[in-house]
Protein backbone atom coordinates (compact mmCIF):
# COMPACT_ATOMS: atom_id res chain seq x y z
CA UNK A 1 0.00 0.00 0.00
CA UNK A 2 1.52 3.69 -1.00
CA UNK A 3 1.71 5.92 1.82
CA UNK A 4 -0.82 8.08 0.38
CA UNK A 5 -3.79 5.10 0.61
CA UNK A 6 -4.07 5.87 4.41
CA UNK A 7 -6.38 8.15 4.25
CA UNK A 8 -10.29 7.91 3.32
CA UNK A 9 -12.08 9.22 0.49
CA UNK A 10 -15.31 10.52 1.60
CA UNK A 11 -18.03 10.46 -0.91
CA UNK A 12 -21.55 12.33 -0.71
CA UNK A 13 -24.05 11.82 -3.14
CA UNK A 14 -24.91 15.13 -5.27
CA UNK A 15 -28.76 15.93 -5.03
CA UNK A 16 -30.72 17.52 -7.78
CA UNK A 17 -30.44 20.84 -8.72
CA UNK A 18 -33.77 21.51 -9.93
CA UNK A 19 -35.24 24.54 -9.29
CA UNK A 20 -37.25 24.50 -5.71
CA UNK A 21 -38.21 26.75 -2.94
CA UNK A 22 -36.62 24.61 -0.47
CA UNK A 23 -32.81 24.44 -2.31
CA UNK A 24 -33.35 28.24 -2.73
CA UNK A 25 -33.52 28.98 0.95
CA UNK A 26 -30.78 26.64 1.48
CA UNK A 27 -28.65 28.03 -0.23
CA UNK A 28 -29.44 31.74 0.93
CA UNK A 29 -28.50 30.20 4.23
CA UNK A 30 -25.31 28.59 2.65
CA UNK A 31 -23.89 31.85 1.53
CA UNK A 32 -24.89 33.50 4.66
CA UNK A 33 -23.02 31.12 6.39
CA UNK A 34 -19.99 31.60 4.25
CA UNK A 35 -19.66 35.05 4.34
CA UNK A 36 -20.45 34.95 8.14
CA UNK A 37 -17.16 32.62 8.24
CA UNK A 38 -15.31 34.78 6.48
CA UNK A 39 -15.30 37.73 7.95
CA UNK A 40 -14.95 35.60 11.54
CA UNK A 41 -11.79 33.59 10.54
CA UNK A 42 -11.06 37.30 8.88
CA UNK A 43 -10.61 38.70 12.58
CA UNK A 44 -10.10 35.66 14.21
CA UNK A 45 -6.96 34.83 13.09
CA UNK A 46 -4.75 37.49 13.96
CA UNK A 47 -3.14 35.16 16.69
CA UNK A 48 0.76 35.27 16.61
CA UNK A 49 1.13 31.54 15.12
CA UNK A 50 0.70 32.97 11.79
CA UNK A 51 2.68 36.04 10.48
CA UNK A 52 0.26 38.83 9.25
CA UNK A 53 0.65 40.05 5.81
CA UNK A 54 1.64 43.36 5.76
CA UNK A 55 -1.27 46.30 5.59
CA UNK A 56 -1.27 48.48 2.16
CA UNK A 57 1.03 50.85 2.21
CA UNK A 58 3.24 49.77 5.38
CA UNK A 59 7.04 48.90 3.98
CA UNK A 60 8.11 45.84 3.51
CA UNK A 61 11.25 44.23 4.63
CA UNK A 62 14.11 43.08 1.91
CA UNK A 63 13.45 39.80 0.60
CA UNK A 64 16.44 38.03 1.77
CA UNK A 65 16.60 36.39 -1.71
CA UNK A 66 17.01 40.35 -3.17
CA UNK A 67 20.17 40.84 -1.13
CA UNK A 68 23.59 40.67 -2.40
CA UNK A 69 25.62 37.05 -1.43
CA UNK A 70 27.98 39.10 0.97
CA UNK A 71 25.09 40.85 2.42
CA UNK A 72 23.06 39.14 5.75
CA UNK A 73 19.15 39.81 5.62
CA UNK A 74 17.91 42.70 8.05
CA UNK A 75 17.68 41.85 11.50
CA UNK A 76 18.62 37.92 10.80
CA UNK A 77 21.02 38.06 14.00
CA UNK A 78 18.51 39.53 16.84
CA UNK A 79 17.43 36.57 18.49
CA UNK A 80 14.68 36.73 20.99
CA UNK A 81 15.27 35.21 23.92
CA UNK A 82 11.46 33.78 24.03
CA UNK A 83 9.10 33.29 21.75
CA UNK A 84 6.94 36.61 20.18
CA UNK A 85 4.48 37.91 22.44
CA UNK A 86 1.26 36.91 22.10
CA UNK A 87 -0.75 40.51 20.52
CA UNK A 88 -4.68 41.24 21.55
CA UNK A 89 -7.61 39.97 19.41
CA UNK A 90 -10.73 42.10 18.71
CA UNK A 91 -14.24 41.10 20.33
CA UNK A 92 -16.05 38.82 17.81
CA UNK A 93 -18.70 36.44 18.49
CA UNK A 94 -20.17 33.46 16.13
CA UNK A 95 -23.29 32.35 16.29
CA UNK A 96 -24.67 29.60 13.86
CA UNK A 97 -28.40 28.16 14.27
CA UNK A 98 -30.66 26.46 12.55
CA UNK A 99 -29.48 22.81 10.80
CA UNK A 100 -26.98 23.66 8.17
CA UNK A 101 -25.49 20.67 6.30
CA UNK A 102 -23.08 21.57 3.46
CA UNK A 103 -23.66 20.06 0.02
CA UNK A 104 -20.36 19.16 -1.62
CA UNK A 105 -18.83 21.12 -3.85
CA UNK A 106 -17.34 19.63 -6.74
CA UNK A 107 -13.40 21.02 -7.23
CA UNK A 108 -11.19 20.44 -9.90
CA UNK A 109 -8.35 18.45 -9.14
CA UNK A 110 -5.05 19.99 -8.83
CA UNK A 111 -2.79 19.47 -11.29
CA UNK A 112 0.50 17.74 -9.21
CA UNK A 113 2.76 18.78 -11.73
CA UNK A 114 4.48 21.82 -10.29
CA UNK A 115 7.54 23.22 -9.67
CA UNK A 116 7.95 24.47 -5.79
CA UNK A 117 8.64 28.09 -5.64
CA UNK A 118 11.53 28.75 -3.73
CA UNK A 119 13.02 31.52 -1.40
CA UNK A 120 16.06 31.82 0.31
CA UNK A 121 17.27 32.82 3.59
CA UNK A 122 21.11 33.01 5.05
CA UNK A 123 20.30 29.90 6.38
CA UNK A 124 17.03 28.37 5.34
CA UNK A 125 15.38 27.84 1.53
CA UNK A 126 11.81 27.80 1.62
CA UNK A 127 9.83 25.97 -0.69
CA UNK A 128 6.57 26.62 -1.08
CA UNK A 129 3.15 26.66 -3.31
CA UNK A 130 2.46 29.33 -5.50
CA UNK A 131 -0.52 31.92 -4.42
CA UNK A 132 -0.64 30.41 -0.76
CA UNK A 133 -0.10 32.20 2.41
CA UNK A 134 3.81 31.02 2.84
CA UNK A 135 4.03 32.99 -0.61
CA UNK A 136 2.65 36.00 0.32
CA UNK A 137 4.68 36.05 3.92
CA UNK A 138 7.93 34.18 2.64
CA UNK A 139 9.90 37.59 3.52
CA UNK A 140 8.69 37.84 7.07
CA UNK A 141 9.00 34.01 7.60
CA UNK A 142 12.87 34.38 6.36
CA UNK A 143 13.30 36.42 9.41
CA UNK A 144 11.24 34.29 11.96
CA UNK A 145 13.06 30.99 11.09
CA UNK A 146 16.50 32.85 11.34
CA UNK A 147 16.00 34.80 14.60
CA UNK A 148 14.67 30.70 15.28
CA UNK A 149 17.95 29.41 14.41
CA UNK A 150 19.77 32.11 16.39
CA UNK A 151 17.67 31.20 19.59
CA UNK A 152 18.23 27.67 19.00
CA UNK A 153 21.99 28.01 18.74
CA UNK A 154 22.43 29.49 22.26
CA UNK A 155 19.56 26.92 23.41
CA UNK A 156 21.40 24.07 22.29
CA UNK A 157 24.99 25.30 22.58
CA UNK A 158 25.71 24.54 18.82
CA UNK A 159 27.26 26.57 15.55
CA UNK A 160 24.97 26.10 12.66
CA UNK A 161 26.18 27.60 9.39
CA UNK A 162 24.83 24.80 7.01
CA UNK A 163 21.21 25.33 5.37
CA UNK A 164 17.45 23.86 6.57
CA UNK A 165 15.17 22.86 3.78
CA UNK A 166 11.51 24.34 4.71
CA UNK A 167 8.51 22.75 2.70
CA UNK A 168 5.63 24.96 3.69
CA UNK A 169 2.29 23.25 3.20
CA UNK A 170 -1.39 25.22 2.76
CA UNK A 171 -2.93 22.26 4.85
CA UNK A 172 -3.12 21.40 8.06
CA UNK A 173 -1.55 17.65 8.69
CA UNK A 174 -1.54 16.04 12.41
CA UNK A 175 -0.19 18.87 14.76
CA UNK A 176 1.60 20.78 11.68
CA UNK A 177 5.32 19.80 11.66
CA UNK A 178 7.82 17.12 10.54
CA UNK A 179 11.37 16.75 10.58
CA UNK A 180 13.14 14.47 7.90
CA UNK A 181 17.07 13.10 7.56
CA UNK A 182 18.76 15.83 5.83
CA UNK A 183 17.62 18.62 7.83
CA UNK A 184 14.19 18.78 5.65
CA UNK A 185 11.18 19.86 7.54
CA UNK A 186 7.38 19.97 6.54
CA UNK A 187 4.83 22.64 8.24
CA UNK A 188 1.78 23.74 7.87
CA UNK A 189 1.33 27.19 6.95
CA UNK A 190 -1.63 28.62 6.51
CA UNK A 191 -4.04 31.18 7.69
CA UNK A 192 -6.69 29.08 9.26
CA UNK A 193 -4.58 26.86 10.65
CA UNK A 194 -6.99 25.13 13.36
CA UNK A 195 -3.87 23.07 15.08
CA UNK A 196 -3.30 26.22 16.65
CA UNK A 197 0.38 25.72 16.91
CA UNK A 198 2.44 28.72 17.01
CA UNK A 199 4.87 29.09 13.61
CA UNK A 200 7.81 30.16 15.98
CA UNK A 201 7.14 27.09 18.25
CA UNK A 202 7.05 24.59 15.12
CA UNK A 203 9.93 25.97 13.33
CA UNK A 204 12.09 25.98 16.70
CA UNK A 205 10.36 22.14 17.66
CA UNK A 206 11.46 20.58 14.45
CA UNK A 207 14.98 23.00 13.85
CA UNK A 208 16.01 21.33 16.92
CA UNK A 209 14.79 17.78 15.59
CA UNK A 210 17.33 18.73 12.53
CA UNK A 211 20.18 20.32 14.74
CA UNK A 212 20.13 17.34 16.87
CA UNK A 213 20.97 15.05 13.98
CA UNK A 214 24.66 16.19 14.29
CA UNK A 215 24.58 15.02 17.35
CA UNK A 216 24.24 11.03 16.58
CA UNK A 217 27.16 8.91 16.32
CA UNK A 218 27.72 6.11 13.53
CA UNK A 219 26.28 3.08 14.49
CA UNK A 220 25.34 -0.01 12.98
CA UNK A 221 21.95 0.65 14.20
CA UNK A 222 19.32 2.49 15.87
CA UNK A 223 19.03 5.78 17.49
CA UNK A 224 17.54 7.97 20.87
CA UNK A 225 14.10 6.84 21.43
CA UNK A 226 11.10 8.93 21.15
CA UNK A 227 11.67 10.58 24.72
CA UNK A 228 14.72 12.08 24.14
CA UNK A 229 14.25 12.84 20.81
CA UNK A 230 10.71 14.90 21.23
CA UNK A 231 11.82 15.52 24.80
CA UNK A 232 14.74 17.79 23.63
CA UNK A 233 12.80 19.55 20.69
CA UNK A 234 9.70 20.56 23.63
CA UNK A 235 12.87 22.19 26.08
CA UNK A 236 14.70 23.44 23.54
CA UNK A 237 11.07 25.47 22.33
CA UNK A 238 10.35 26.11 25.99
CA UNK A 239 6.87 23.90 25.32
CA UNK A 240 5.15 21.91 22.98
CA UNK A 241 2.62 24.46 21.11
CA UNK A 242 3.95 27.38 22.27
CA UNK A 243 5.18 28.89 25.96
CA UNK A 244 4.34 26.27 28.63
CA UNK A 245 4.94 25.58 32.41
CA UNK A 246 6.44 22.39 31.64
CA UNK A 247 7.15 21.35 35.08
CA UNK A 248 3.82 22.23 36.71
CA UNK A 249 1.72 20.67 34.31
CA UNK A 250 4.01 17.41 34.77
CA UNK A 251 3.60 17.36 38.16
CA UNK A 252 -0.26 17.60 37.70
CA UNK A 253 0.05 14.70 34.95
CA UNK A 254 2.22 12.73 37.65
CA UNK A 255 0.06 13.30 40.25
CA UNK A 256 -3.03 11.69 38.42
CA UNK A 257 -3.76 7.80 36.55
CA UNK A 258 -2.94 8.94 33.23
CA UNK A 259 0.71 9.19 33.62
CA UNK A 260 2.78 6.60 31.99
CA UNK A 261 6.10 5.39 33.34
CA UNK A 262 9.34 6.34 31.56
CA UNK A 263 9.90 2.81 30.68
CA UNK A 264 6.50 2.21 29.20
CA UNK A 265 7.34 5.15 26.77
CA UNK A 266 11.10 4.33 25.97
CA UNK A 267 9.45 0.60 24.66
CA UNK A 268 7.36 2.33 22.66
CA UNK A 269 5.58 2.82 20.34
CA UNK A 270 6.21 5.88 21.43
CA UNK A 271 3.91 7.59 18.78
CA UNK A 272 0.95 5.29 19.86
CA UNK A 273 0.67 7.04 23.41
CA UNK A 274 -1.37 9.62 23.90
CA UNK A 275 0.77 12.52 21.85
CA UNK A 276 0.24 15.33 24.80
CA UNK A 277 0.47 13.50 27.73
CA UNK A 278 3.80 11.52 26.07
CA UNK A 279 5.34 15.04 24.93
CA UNK A 280 4.73 16.50 28.47
CA UNK A 281 6.64 13.31 30.05
CA UNK A 282 9.26 13.37 27.88
CA UNK A 283 10.18 17.55 27.64
CA UNK A 284 10.04 17.80 31.57
CA UNK A 285 11.92 14.49 32.16
CA UNK A 286 14.69 16.17 29.87
CA UNK A 287 14.58 18.86 31.20
CA UNK A 288 15.53 17.79 34.38
CA UNK A 289 18.25 15.53 33.07
CA UNK A 290 19.71 19.10 31.29
CA UNK A 291 19.10 21.00 34.54
CA UNK A 292 20.42 18.81 36.70
CA UNK A 293 23.14 17.18 35.04
CA UNK A 294 24.40 19.17 32.04
CA UNK A 295 24.04 19.78 28.85
CA UNK A 296 26.83 18.09 27.52
CA UNK A 297 25.80 14.64 28.86
CA UNK A 298 22.54 14.65 27.45
CA UNK A 299 24.32 15.47 24.04
CA UNK A 300 26.37 12.13 25.06
CA UNK A 301 23.29 9.98 26.11
CA UNK A 302 21.48 11.17 22.83
CA UNK A 303 24.54 10.57 20.46
CA UNK A 304 25.42 7.29 21.17
CA UNK A 305 21.57 5.95 22.20
CA UNK A 306 20.48 2.86 20.55
CA UNK A 307 16.77 2.80 21.17
CA UNK A 308 17.32 -0.37 22.30
CA UNK A 309 16.10 -1.07 26.22
CA UNK A 310 18.62 -2.64 27.89
CA UNK A 311 21.31 -1.33 25.70
CA UNK A 312 20.79 2.21 26.74
CA UNK A 313 20.02 0.99 30.11
CA UNK A 314 24.34 0.30 30.46
CA UNK A 315 24.77 3.62 28.46
CA UNK A 316 22.98 6.04 31.11
CA UNK A 317 24.50 3.70 34.25
CA UNK A 318 27.94 5.04 32.43
CA UNK A 319 27.04 8.39 32.01
CA UNK A 320 24.71 9.00 34.88
CA UNK A 321 26.13 6.65 37.71
CA UNK A 322 22.19 5.01 38.27
CA UNK A 323 19.94 3.92 36.09
CA UNK A 324 16.71 5.50 33.83
CA UNK A 325 14.57 4.27 36.81
CA UNK A 326 16.65 5.97 39.58
CA UNK A 327 16.95 9.11 37.31
CA UNK A 328 12.86 8.56 37.26
CA UNK A 329 12.29 8.73 40.81
CA UNK A 330 14.74 11.71 40.91
CA UNK A 331 12.55 13.80 37.89
CA UNK A 332 8.91 12.27 39.98
CA UNK A 333 10.35 13.39 43.45
CA UNK A 334 11.08 16.94 41.60
CA UNK A 335 7.78 17.17 40.71
CA UNK A 336 6.52 16.51 43.95
CA UNK A 337 7.94 19.83 45.46
CA UNK A 338 5.97 22.02 43.02
CA UNK A 339 2.32 23.31 43.28
CA UNK A 340 0.80 23.94 40.34
CA UNK A 341 -2.66 26.40 40.59
CA UNK A 342 -5.63 25.51 39.99
CA UNK A 343 -5.87 27.65 36.59
CA UNK A 344 -2.34 25.39 35.84
CA UNK A 345 -4.22 22.14 36.39
CA UNK A 346 -6.93 22.87 34.21
CA UNK A 347 -5.45 24.38 31.28
CA UNK A 348 -3.44 21.53 31.18
CA UNK A 349 -6.80 19.00 31.04
CA UNK A 350 -8.11 21.57 28.67
CA UNK A 351 -5.36 21.26 26.59
CA UNK A 352 -5.30 17.45 26.40
CA UNK A 353 -8.96 17.55 25.75
CA UNK A 354 -8.49 20.10 22.87
CA UNK A 355 -6.20 18.80 20.87
CA UNK A 356 -7.89 15.13 21.06
CA UNK A 357 -10.86 17.13 19.63
CA UNK A 358 -9.07 18.33 16.81
CA UNK A 359 -7.54 15.17 15.90
CA UNK A 360 -11.27 13.85 15.99
CA UNK A 361 -12.24 16.46 13.75
CA UNK A 362 -9.66 15.29 11.18
CA UNK A 363 -10.02 11.85 11.58
CA UNK A 364 -14.05 12.46 10.85
CA UNK A 365 -14.03 15.81 8.48
CA UNK A 366 -10.57 16.38 7.36
CA UNK A 367 -8.75 12.63 6.75
CA UNK A 368 -6.33 13.70 5.10
CA UNK A 369 -4.88 15.59 7.58
CA UNK A 370 -3.92 12.42 9.16
CA UNK A 371 -1.36 11.52 6.68
CA UNK A 372 1.75 12.18 7.78
CA UNK A 373 4.07 11.28 5.07
CA UNK A 374 6.92 8.75 5.51
CA UNK A 375 9.25 9.96 2.73
CA UNK A 376 10.08 14.18 2.67
CA UNK A 377 9.02 16.11 0.39
CA UNK A 378 11.29 15.90 -2.43
CA UNK A 379 10.53 12.35 -2.81
CA UNK A 380 6.61 12.50 -2.92
CA UNK A 381 4.92 11.07 -5.20
CA UNK A 382 2.27 12.83 -7.57
CA UNK A 383 -0.35 11.21 -5.18
CA UNK A 384 1.05 13.01 -1.99
CA UNK A 385 1.84 15.88 -3.70
CA UNK A 386 -2.37 16.47 -4.85
CA UNK A 387 -2.93 15.66 -1.21
CA UNK A 388 -1.17 18.27 0.05
CA UNK A 389 -2.02 21.24 -2.70
CA UNK A 390 -5.93 20.78 -1.54
CA UNK A 391 -7.05 22.79 1.45
CA UNK A 392 -10.27 23.45 -0.06
CA UNK A 393 -13.27 22.55 2.66
CA UNK A 394 -17.16 23.34 3.06
CA UNK A 395 -18.45 25.92 5.24
CA UNK A 396 -19.38 23.98 8.27
CA UNK A 397 -15.78 22.79 7.99
CA UNK A 398 -14.61 26.44 8.00
CA UNK A 399 -16.95 27.59 11.60
CA UNK A 400 -15.53 24.65 13.09
CA UNK A 401 -11.98 24.76 12.29
CA UNK A 402 -12.44 28.57 13.35
CA UNK A 403 -14.27 27.39 16.38
CA UNK A 404 -11.02 25.31 17.43
CA UNK A 405 -8.69 27.98 16.77
CA UNK A 406 -10.79 29.95 18.79
CA UNK A 407 -10.63 27.28 21.71
CA UNK A 408 -6.77 27.53 21.60
CA UNK A 409 -6.42 31.42 22.19
CA UNK A 410 -9.39 30.80 24.68
CA UNK A 411 -7.20 28.94 26.66
CA UNK A 412 -4.14 30.98 26.23
CA UNK A 413 -5.33 33.83 27.35
CA UNK A 414 -6.50 31.97 30.57
CA UNK A 415 -10.66 32.23 29.85
CA UNK A 416 -10.63 28.52 30.39
CA UNK A 417 -14.65 28.32 31.00
CA UNK A 418 -15.57 30.00 27.75
CA UNK A 419 -13.08 27.32 26.15
CA UNK A 420 -14.65 23.90 28.07
CA UNK A 421 -18.05 25.84 26.51
CA UNK A 422 -16.88 26.63 23.15
CA UNK A 423 -15.06 22.85 23.38
CA UNK A 424 -18.93 20.87 24.15
CA UNK A 425 -20.24 22.91 21.18
CA UNK A 426 -17.68 21.48 18.71
CA UNK A 427 -18.49 18.37 20.25
CA UNK A 428 -22.12 18.11 20.09
CA UNK A 429 -21.63 19.02 16.37
CA UNK A 430 -19.06 16.15 15.63
CA UNK A 431 -21.46 14.18 17.23
CA UNK A 432 -24.08 15.02 14.95
CA UNK A 433 -21.90 14.15 11.66
CA UNK A 434 -20.48 17.86 11.48
CA UNK A 435 -23.99 19.47 11.18
CA UNK A 436 -24.61 22.44 13.35
CA UNK A 437 -27.83 21.93 14.83
CA UNK A 438 -29.44 23.93 17.30
CA UNK A 439 -28.40 22.20 20.37
CA UNK A 440 -24.82 22.99 19.07
CA UNK A 441 -24.60 26.67 18.66
CA UNK A 442 -21.35 27.81 18.55
CA UNK A 443 -20.79 30.86 20.12
CA UNK A 444 -17.79 33.25 20.58
CA UNK A 445 -18.02 36.28 22.54
CA UNK A 446 -15.18 35.69 24.87
CA UNK A 447 -12.76 38.45 23.44
CA UNK A 448 -11.40 39.93 25.87
CA UNK A 449 -11.38 37.19 28.42
CA UNK A 450 -13.95 38.16 31.25
CA UNK A 451 -12.46 39.73 34.24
Amino acid sequence: MSEEQNWTERRTPVHSAAPHRGHALAAACLLALGLLALVVFGQVLRSPDLVSPLAPGTPTAIAPTDLPPSSTPPAATAAPTLPPARGQAPTVAVTISGIVQAPPEPRPTPTPTFTWSVSDSKRVRFYYMPGTAAERDRFQLGLLAEAALDYLASRLQVQFDGQLSVYLVPRVFWQGGAAYEGKILLISYLDRNYAGVETWTLFTHEGAHALAQDWIQPKEKGGPDGVLVEGLAVWASDGHYRQEPLDEWAAVLAASEQYIPLADLRRGPFYDFQHEIAYLEAGSFVKYLIERYGLDRFKSLYGQATGEPDADEQLVQSLYGRGYADLEAEWLSYLSTLNPSPEQTEAWWLTVRSFDLMRRYETELDPPARVLPSKAPPEWTSDTLRLFMDNGHAPHQIVLETALIAVQDLIGRGDLSGAARLMDAIEAALDAGGVLERSARIVNTFWPPRK
